[in-house]
C-alpha cells in the first residue's frame, strides 16, 4: 500500500498540533495546581515538624524535626528559583510578617549575598506578588518590608503588588479570619487584580529580556 507524501505531511501536520495543544493544556492547567500542591505540602510540613521540634522533650525528636524543617525550607527554595512568578502571604504578628516568613527568608539571604560578593544575580525576570491578612493593622508595614527584602533578592513587582486586609487590633478569633476573608468581594477582586497584574509583568520582562538589558548595562558607563 502506498500513501502520498500529501498524506503523510498532513498527519504530521495533525499529530503536531495535538501534541502543541497537549502540552498547552498540562502547562495552563495540570502544571500549576502541582505546583501549589507542591508548596502547600512542604509548608504543611514545616509547620508541623517546626510544632514538633518546640513540644517535645526528647533531644533527638527535637533534632529530627529541625532537620526535617531544614530539609523543606531549602526544597521551597528551590521552587520559588524554578517559578515566574511567586505569591507570598503572610498573617500579621503583632505588627510584623509571621515567624515562619522570617524562617524561610532567613534562609533565602544567601541568594542576595551572591549578588553582592560574586555578582552572581540568581533571580532573572521573575515577578513577586504578597497577600498579607490578619486580626491586627500595620498592613503597610509588613509590605513594605515585604518588598524591600523580595526586590533585594531580584524580583520585580506589577501593577497592584499586595492585597492587605485586616479585622483590626481587637479581632481576636484569629481562626475565623480566613473564613471572613473568603466572604469579601473586594478582597477577592484585589487579589485576582494582584496576581493579574503579576503574571502581566512576568510576560513582559521575559519577551523584553529585562534583566539581561539591566545588568549588562550595569557594566556600561553610561
Amino acid at each position: 500500500m502506498q500513501v502520498s507524501i500529501g498524506t503523510v505531511n498532513r498527519d504530521l501536520s495533525i499529530l503536531r498540533q495535538q501534541a502543541k495543544e497537549n502540552i498547552k493544556r498540562y502547562i495552563d492547567e495540570r502544571l500549576p495546581e502541582e505546583y501549589e500542591k507542591c508548596l502547600v505540602g512542604l509548608t504543611a510540613i514545616t509547620k508541623e515538624a517546626w510544632n514538633t521540634s518546640q513540644q517535645t522533650e526528647d533531644k533527638r525528636e527535637r533534632i529530627q524535626a529541625l532537620s526535617l524543617a531544614k530539609d523543606c525550607y531549602s526544597m521551597k527554595q528551590k521552587v520559588i528559583l524554578w517559578a515566574d512568578v511567586v505569591i507570598i502571604a503572610t498573617p500579621i504578628r503583632w505588627g510584623n510578617a509571621s515567624s515562619l516568613y522570617y524562617q524561610m527568608v532567613q534562609r533565602m539571604n544567601c541568594v542576595q549575598n551572591q549578588s553582592i560578593t560574586h555578582e552572581t544575580y540568581l533571580i532573572r525576570d521573575k515577578v513577586a506578588a504578597f497577600i498579607i491578612t490578619g486580626g491586627q493593622d500595620n498592613v503597610q508595614h509588613v509590605a513594605g518590608e515585604l518588598m524591600t527584602f523580595w526586590s533585594q533578592l531580584g524580583f520585580v513587582f506589577g501593577k497592584f503588588p499586595f492585597v492587605g486586609w485586616t479585622r483590626g487590633w481587637y479581632a481576636e478569633d484569629t481562626e475565623n479570619n480566613f473564613d471572613k476573608m473568603k466572604e469579601s468581594e473586594h478582597v477577592r477582586q484585589d487579589i485576582t487584580k494582584t496576581i493579574r497584574g503579576a503574571v502581566e509583568m512576568s510576560k513582559l520582562i521575559k519577551e523584553n529580556r529585562y534583566d539581561e538589558c539591566v545588568l549588562k548595562q550595569g557594566h556600561t558607563r553610561i
